[in-house]
């Protein structure tokens, strides 16, 4: 992802939900061309924005997106891309996280950030 850093916004509870269904799926699918990582939630902008468990097999609803980045999405740009993310650093960023809060993701070529608002 080259240029300007992109803000995602999720709810907690989806979140959440999705950590739950990665956890309990039976196994795991290990992301292409990257070490093993286990089990993970992953970021991704293709048609939309969004993040995904990579349980497997493959969890019903298992798909959350950014808030204004659906599938038909028409205003985003740029590379696709796919990060994925440990579940134990997302639930280390949610932890303790009470009521209806917001998860921001901030995304560059170089890192994530995590922020709850």
């Amino acid at each position: 992802m080259k240029g300007t850093p992109m803000l995602l916004l999720f709810k907690v509870a989806d979140v959440r939900r999705l950590i739950k269904l990665t956890r309990e799926a039976k196994g795991y699918t290990k992301s292409y061309g990257v070490d093993d990582k286990g089990r993970c939630l992953i970021i991704v902008k293709d048609e939309g924005a969004y993040i995904m468990s990579n349980g497997n097999p493959r969890p019903k609803d298992d798909v959350v997106y950014a808030d204004g980045y659906g599938p038909d999405c028409e205003h985003i740009g740029g590379d696709d891309f796919a990060d994925s993310v440990p579940l134990r650093i997302w639930e280390g960023v949610i932890k303790g996280v009470r009521g209806t809060k917001t998860l921001k993701i901030k995304l560059d070529e170089k890192e994530i950030g995590f922020e709850i608002i």
